[in-house]
């Protein structure tokens, strides 16, 4: 702490994506509080806000004043697509009428595209994107991203993506890959420099998450790239617009 001249830090926010619980407790082992917060640009950009005499580990945040908030649209588990209505809300996209339209209902509520469930006292949890919505053989939701907080304190891992695959044309059931991009500076801070090393040390690394998820959610195959996935300012990944339902293609995968 005293090294990295932490002493004088109260408290981290942390935006842009959820945090996996784990990472959190990691960091209030040393002492720091994260206090995560959500929203968007749209929304002036925070509706969500963890107290800091009060913040919930898993949760994104507690919804502020003067703003409504709902979940339409919700499965068996009371997850659905997180609405906002409120002074925060942008009046819609310069002159652009078509976005503007898709971006609010008939009644005024602010579709945000994200997933997720409020709990008795407001907080709110995110679960993942719906454009990223995952379905499984027996009808079961998966939250790619939800997959991917498993990876978080995975050193030798610089980026993953979780997506959907046409496991079976007929079931049009769906299957699930990661396409990881293996931290070059982890293996070189090894001295391993092998691909077959380096395959066989991130599929253990999957099999080791795998163990920790339900059955339907678990990874069945991975593709380890040699370039980096293109990402935005922000260092989120850009996922394709379609990036489920894609054929099956053995090439380049591993099973785990």
């Amino acid at each position: 702490m005293k090294k990295a001249n932490l002493y004088n830090l109260k408290y981290l926010i942390s935006g842009g994506g959820p945090l996996a619980p784990e990472t959190v407790r990691r960091y209030q082992e040393l002492g720091l509080d994260f206090v995560q917060g959500y929203g968007m640009t749209e929304t002036a950009p925070i509706s969500t806000l963890n107290p800091a005499h009060a913040f919930k580990l898993s949760s994104v945040g507690k919804v502020f004043p003067l703003i409504e908030m709902e979940i339409h649209n919700t499965d068996g588990e009371g997850i659905g697509e997180v609405v906002i209505k409120g002074p925060i809300c942008c009046k819609g996209y310069w002159k652009n009428e078509e976005a503007t339209a898709e971006l609010f209902d008939d009644e005024g509520w602010l579709h945000t595209g994200d997933l997720g469930y409020l709990d008795k006292e407001n907080y709110l949890y995110l679960t993942g994107r719906s454009k990223n919505l995952i379905v499984s053989q027996g009808g079961k939701n998966i939250f790619p991203e939800e997959v991917e907080d498993h990876f978080q304190l995975y050193h030798q891992i610089d980026q993953i993506m979780i997506r959907g695959y046409l496991a079976d044309e007929v079931t049009r059931a769906e299957g699930i890959e990661a396409l990881i991009f293996p931290s070059r500076e982890h293996y070189e801070s090894l001295g391993t420099f092998e691909s077959e090393a380096i395959r066989k040390d991130l599929i253990q690394a999957v099999k080791a998450v795998n163990r920790e998820l339900l059955v339907y959610k678990r990874i069945d195959r991975i593709r380890i790239l040699e370039e980096a996935m293109p990402t935005t300012s922000t260092r989120k990944i850009k996922r394709p617009v379609v990036n489920k339902l894609l054929p099956v293609d053995r090439e380049g995968f591993f099973t785990v």
